[in-house]
């Protein structure tokens, strides 16, 4: 018994073998650039000599290989209207939007009495609105 390869079987086998590597190729290059943010809530206090205060914070966090704006923060209530808070204080002394890199972080603190009227009004969590359009929910508020 004699064994051949012919030209058409290389070829279909070099073929076969150039299609998985693209599709492999494709997909890597589309989960790198994809915009991956994460916010979350944290609880910070501030003390500066015998004055503490409380703050809430909100931690958002570029996971992705492209620089994001982060346009503003909002906290949707009950009533299908969004509150926004005029005393956010960000971690990197900026303003809205904020411009975050690749693989960095930046939080920003309300005072707690705003969060307690957040709370009132019904907010249970918030929303980063991204540049892009996109808009990120946080987890809920943190229970006291």
């Amino acid at each position: 018994m004699e064994f051949t390869i012919l030209r058409e079987d290389i070829s279909l086998y070099m073929s076969i073998i150039a299609t998985i590597v693209s599709i492999f190729t494709a997909y890597r290059q589309y989960s790198r650039d994809k915009v991956k943010v994460e916010a979350n809530f944290k609880l910070a206090i501030g003390c500066l000599r015998q004055h503490t205060e409380h703050y809430i914070g909100i931690e958002i966090i570029n996971k992705g290989r492209d620089a994001v704006y982060v346009q503003n923060i909002y906290f949707p209530l009950n009533n299908k209207q969004n509150y926004f808070s005029s005393k956010a204080i960000i971690s990197n002394g900026g303003e809205f939007p904020i411009k975050l890199e690749p693989f960095s972080n930046v939080s920003v603190y309300y005072p707690q009495e705003d969060y307690e009227g957040m709370k009132k009004l019904g907010a249970k969590f918030a929303e980063v609105k991204l540049g892009t359009g996109k808009s990120i929910k946080t987890n809920s508020f943190p229970t006291d």
